[in-house]
């Protein structure tokens, strides 16, 4: 019996073999040698298994034999080291015979940071280059039909921006009116895009008006207006909140409602002039106090409305704010159908008949500045379009300096449009003025808007004819158009709307 004692001094462990009970046999030539064994060792191994012994034979002896006593932990360990690395080990396959891959390119040379490199495509081995050209094409095919559209479709383009930003953002591109050829149906007006009511606007209105038959008379951005009529051919209007359809005023036996304003509506009865919420905008009384009598108020034209007493011998404006322009009373005054107009101002000197009035210039923003004096007010019989015209034919412009344009025998204002046309005495052909600038010269046959259904009312003056569309209802249009015939030609022309809010003269 052997006794083995690990070398851990707290855990002793006693291993106990007992040596097995052996039975002799013989050995023959083919089995080799008998397995040798050192004294006092518990192992045995063949001679011919044993590589340490063929060293032997050359005089190089072998490394004895560890021998194992009392500690076995390092040889434990060394075991275990070589079985890792007997099994760690494999055997690379083999590999067939092919050449080696070609060495890769030598590295560039350094230049900077950044490598030059040709722009011709390069070459793919089946006869095409880079499809960098066919690119180009389709670019330009794409920008070709985008522009084509945008030339095809600039008029609804143009329509559309006035509908968003207003007549004056399309006047910026379009600034003078071209002229072209006439179209075979060319309309005689271009139409407002009208707004329509809200739903939950209508379903108020309903509550509200119960079985009542209205008709809708109006609607602008800040109200709705409907009609009822009576039988004796009068009407009562009904004014409604945009958003809400709330019942904002009642108004009976009137003949219309019109709005002449964004905030501002004209009745034919006092107080005349009522804003969007149903108040009365300027304050009757105090109108009536300053003139020295009861006054009436003509419908709004160009934001200002003329305010006279009963015989018309005192005259002043009231803008949109319900205020007077001036607290001057003029003893004439002509409507705002442009930019300027003309106010006189009886001065109340009797001493110096030549200085009696005092012929004022008024600005729409509410400036005014005396231009000089008069003996009386028959120097000028009409302000309109931005020309001043006198009894004998002469045509001024409205500057500071009234300058005398040209004398004529015939003039026809449009005032819904600016558009003045004025003829020639001594040509006898005409000229189109718009706003108060000439824009076509003396020389057509006849200048006319486009026939149509459309009415324009004529209101006469001397040799001035004033006219102004009647029969449609707000928003008039936002453009006209004008046919231009000379000889056998015929050309047409647009002029914006100055105003969508019908122009009435009382």
């Amino acid at each position: 019996m052997n006794e083995y004692w690990s070398n851990e001094d707290d855990k002793k462990v006693r291993y106990v073999t007992e040596r097995p009970v052996r039975t002799p046999r013989v050995k023959s030539a083919a089995h080799g040698p008998a397995p040798k064994r050192a004294d006092g060792d518990a192992f045995s191994y063949s001679q011919n298994l044993d590589p340490r012994e063929k060293a032997a034979g050359y005089g190089d002896p072998y490394p004895p034999k560890p021998q194992y006593g009392a500690d076995r932990s390092s040889f434990i360990s060394e075991e275990a080291n070589a079985r890792t690395r007997r099994e760690s080990r494999f055997e690379y396959p083999l590999q067939q015979n092919t050449p080696p891959p070609p060495p890769p390119p030598p590295p560039a040379a350094y230049d900077g940071g950044y490598q030059v490199h040709s722009e011709q495509p390069p070459d793919r081995g089946d006869g095409r280059r880079g499809n960098g050209f066919l690119k180009f094409v389709i670019v330009l095919l794409v920008l070709a039909l985008i522009g084509g559209g945008a030339y095809v479709f600039r008029y609804d383009i143009l329509n559309l921006i006035g509908d968003v930003f207003g007549e004056e953002a399309v006047a910026r591109f379009m600034p003078t009116p071209t002229p072209t050829e006439a179209a075979p149906e060319v309309p005689a007006y271009v139409p407002s895009a009208a707004l329509a009511q809200k739903s939950q606007a209508v379903k108020e209105i309903g509550e509200v008006t119960g079985g009542l038959d209205l008709n809708t008379s109006s609607v602008t951005e800040q109200n709705i207006v409907m009609a009822n009529e009576n039988q004796n051919g009068t009407f009562d209007y009904y004014l409604f909140d945009y958003d809400t359809g709330r019942l904002l005023g009642y108004y009976d036996g009137i003949t219309g409602f019109i709005p002449c304003g964004k905030n501002v509506f004209y009745i034919d009865m006092a107080p005349y002039l009522v804003t969007s919420r149903g108040f009365p905008l300027a304050d009757m009384e105090s109108l009536a106090r300053s003139a020295g009598g009861d006054v009436t108020i003509s419908p709004m034209v160009g934001g200002w409305a003329i305010v006279q007493n009963a015989d018309g011998t005192m005259l002043n404006y009231v803008g949109e704010d319900g205020k007077l322009i001036s607290s001057l009373w003029y003893v004439k005054a002509f409507p705002f159908t442009a930019e300027t107009t003309l106010a006189y101002v009886d001065t109340g000197n009797i001493t110096g008949t030549d200085n009696r009035y005092a012929l004022y210039l008024l600005h729409r923003d509410g400036t005014a500045k005396r231009v000089h004096y008069v003996p009386d007010t028959d120097g000028y019989i009409e302000s309109v379009c931005g020309m001043a015209f006198t009894a004998d034919g002469e045509m001024h412009t409205q500057d500071d300096a009234l300058t005398l344009m040209m004398t004529t025998d015939s003039a026809v204002a449009y005032v819904n449009c600016g558009a003045l046309v004025v003829r020639d005495p001594g040509t006898g052909l005409y000229g189109l003025f718009v706003d108060g600038v000439q824009q076509y010269p003396f020389a057509f046959d006849s200048i006319e808007p486009v026939p149509s259904a459309l009415e324009w009312d004529a209101r006469q003056v001397g040799y001035i004819t004033l006219r102004t569309v009647t029969g449609m209802a707000y928003p008039l249009p936002r453009s006209y158009n004008f046919v231009l015939r000379k000889d056998d030609s015929e050309q047409t022309v647009t002029v914006s709307a100055v105003s969508v809010y019908p122009i009435i003269f009382n």
